[in-house]
């Protein structure tokens, strides 16, 4: 399943996509959510795998969690990083250690990312 979103951030529109895999088995078991291109966030690998717990099936996923749950807790993770759990250094580093350069850096890649 592929999500398609173009966000305006500001007065700039940023295209990303959400793919989610593994749909097959679920609710069975939780599927797997991919940004593409990746995201500089402390809580998405650099494949662009979103690390969140309720994506963990040996952490917070049960099979009554319904795509929209999963959805939207993309989306709070998206706008309140966890950084009890982070995934990708270089983002959490930035994030810990000097925030306002996190979202310096979150509007370069948003101003590098415009959709066309």
């Amino acid at each position: 399943m592929v999500i398609r979103s173009t966000q305006r951030a500001r007065s700039s529109q940023v295209s990303k996509e959400a793919i989610l895999t593994q749909i097959s088995e679920y609710p069975t078991k939780p599927p797997k959510v991919r940004f593409t291109p990746p995201l500089f966030h402390p809580n998405v690998y650099p494949s662009g795998t979103v690390c969140l717990s309720i994506l963990n099936e040996d952490e917070g996923w049960k099979p009554a969690i319904t795509l929209k749950d999963i959805l939207l807790g993309v989306q709070s993770l998206l706008d309140e990083p966890n950084p009890d759990s982070p995934a990708q250094a270089d983002a959490y580093t930035l994030f810990k250690k000097d925030p306002e350069a996190y979202k310096k850096k979150i509007k370069q890649v948003v101003r590098d990312n415009q959709a066309p």
